[in-house]
């Protein structure tokens, strides 16, 4: 896209009423104001997982091979090193699961070009990074030729092809080519092979408007695996407008792209999809019902939301990633930082808004992507500015979701806090007939004492809904819990929406002191905390102190220690 300007989210919004209700059969017996609850997936980011790349570059793309190793791609901007960069596209592989990584093998090299008809001479850089592999183990790298010079030489989309997993590279390939100059250009390649064994490349084109600003979404297709690509077909197209940077996925029956669309002035995230078996027979046009507005909530008209990423989670959820300027941010280009939001199985609704790059005013994230590292965890890959340097970086998510406690022994822990700061918080539960057991891992390197009856120290915050009430304030079905570093613990029960501190009596706790943190076995007795529903609720979140006046507590994405309908759903 050349005008790389971009767009925002949204998040689930529930409804509430007021009322005295049931809940799992049992009558609360108390005016509450209830909310839909917040159930299914969130993407809890990890502080402590921030890892840059390289010295300098961006527009990062990574990908977990069949192998089990990691490979990224990303620009190196060899002959610049910021604004304007020209340079390669490069690969580095990791088969340690990030903790080392190789150095750089140039995929696409820049060159210089000249013109015998007028003689002028251009360097062409290399743009636009994107690797993907086939079902047959055959990786296929993309980039973008971009000429520095006009009318030199074509602007190109160009593709490279592995058959042993990496280690050497079939010669480069320009599947297409259009005008030479900035204006008229094809931009950002993205893959995707079909159930059939069809590979498609589609990318941003504006070939066919050398008169005007408007640009469509393409898709060439090769049916060798790579070797031999066919003619552009149009995806989509907005008359007077910009479709642009698609990513495409199969969903279900049908092949969705997330794009860019600029129809309201500032760029927004939609999709356009077709079913398999028609596979772009007409293009998406303005009016289509196969385009969509990606988002649960629309925004001020003047934030910038682009630049789009698309990924299928193994559960059949979805992710969708874009840079944004919400949150106040200038509303500019340069202003942007990445926003991931969360999708259902069909690609649509996407909402529960995260910010996965801790990055301050000043400070941006752009040309994002993500990928998934694991069957729990996701990586949000950028290319992040600090202090004037642009670098690709990445940074780990995990995958929260309800919980179905299988037995008394706690072995997994599928709670996790941990986005402000290296320290971080685990929690898992085990169940029985008569307790509950919680078990808390704090990563913390500097551990603070709270003086007795504050919690003006280091310690773990739980929160229970005993009956899966999902209240939008305290209620009698809920509890909060604090227990320090040392093990002392202080219990507040709701009541009339607000907390009241109560006795403890219910609750014990045992303290272990480990390498780099420690551990708080917590257990409930059921009887006292009046749990006896299948389902109930639990929030967490921790306080993390560097001296008796200095600490952050940090509570569980998307919640809120005083509304149970934010905490994740329990089933005992």
């Amino acid at each position: 896209m050349k005008n790389r300007k971009k767009v925002l989210c949204g998040c689930v919004v529930g409804w509430f009423l007021v009322s005295s209700f049931t809940v799992s059969g049992k009558d609360i017996g108390q005016e509450h104001v209830y909310h839909e609850p917040i159930d299914g997936i969130r993407i809890a980011w990890d502080y402590s997982t921030l890892q840059f790349l390289a010295e300098r570059g961006g527009y990062a793309r990574m990908l977990r091979l069949a192998d089990n190793s990691i490979a990224a791609v990303y620009e190196d901007w060899a002959l610049h090193k910021e604004a304007g960069a020209y340079g390669n596209v490069v690969l580095i592989r990791s088969f340690d699961e990030g903790k080392t990584w190789s150095d750089p093998q140039v995929l696409f090299p820049y060159f210089y070009k000249t013109n015998p008809s007028n003689g002028k001479t251009t360097l062409v850089g290399m743009y636009n990074a994107e690797i993907y592999q086939l079902k047959n183990g055959d990786l296929l790298a993309g980039a973008d030729y971009r000429p520095r010079t006009p009318e030199v030489t074509p602007f190109a989309i160009a593709v490279r092809k592995s058959t042993d997993n990496g280690k050497t590279w079939g010669d480069i390939k320009v599947l297409y080519g259009n005008e030479p100059r900035f204006g008229d250009g094809c931009w950002e390649p993205s893959f995707l092979e079909l159930p059939s064994g069809e590979v498609q490349v589609y990318f941003a084109n504006e070939n066919n408007f050398i008169h005007s600003n408007e640009q469509e979404i393409s898709v060439v297709s090769s049916f060798d695996g790579g070797d031999t690509w066919g003619k552009p077909r149009r995806v989509s197209f907005r008359a007077g407008h910009r479709d642009g940077m698609p990513v495409a996925r199969v969903i279900g029956d049908e092949i969705v792209v997330v794009i860019e669309d600029n129809k309201t002035g500032n760029f927004r995230p939609y999709t356009v999809r077709t079913k398999l078996t028609d596979n772009w027979e007409q293009p998406v046009l303005a009016d289509s019902p196969w385009r969509e507005y990606c988002l649960v909530d629309s925004l001020d008209p003047d934030v910038i939301m682009g630049a789009p990423y698309l990924l299928k989670l193994p559960s059949g959820e979805t992710l969708l990633s874009y840079q944004s300027t919400q949150g106040g941010r200038p509303s500019r280009v340069d202003s942007q930082i990445m926003q991931v939001t969360i999708g259902d199985k069909s690609a649509r609704h996407f909402g529960r808004t995260t910010q996965p790059f801790p990055l301050s005013a000043g400070q941006q994230s752009m040309w994002n992507s993500i990928a998934l590292w694991n069957a729990e965890t996701v990586a949000a890959v950028g290319q992040v500015r600090l202090e004037r340097v642009n670098r690709p970086a990445f940074i780990l998510g995990h995958i929260l979701s309800d919980i179905q406690v299988k037995g008394k022994k706690v072995d997994s822990f599928p709670i996790f806090v941990g986005a402000k700061t290296s320290a971080n918080l685990k929690v898992g539960v085990g169940n029985s007939k008569s307790k509950l057991y919680i078990k808390c891992l704090v990563s913390d390197s500097v551990l603070v004492k709270a003086p007795s009856g504050t919690q003006k120290g280091d310690g773990v915050y739980l929160s229970i809904d005993n009956r899966n009430a999902s209240l939008m304030q305290p209620g009698e079905s809920t509890y909060k819990i604090w227990c320090s570093v040392t093990g002392e613990c202080m219990l507040w029960k709701g009541e009339q929406k607000s907390w009241k501190r109560i006795s403890s009596s219910g609750v014990k706790v045992k303290t272990n002191f480990l390498k780099g943190g420690y551990e708080l076995c917590v257990t409930l007795s059921k009887k006292k905390m009046g749990i006896n529903a299948e389902d109930i609720r639990l929030g967490a979140g921790f306080s993390n102190y560097t001296s008796m006046n200095d600490g952050t507590t940090e509570y569980m994405v998307h919640g809120d220690i005083n509304a149970s309908y934010t905490w994740i759903k329990v089933s005992l």
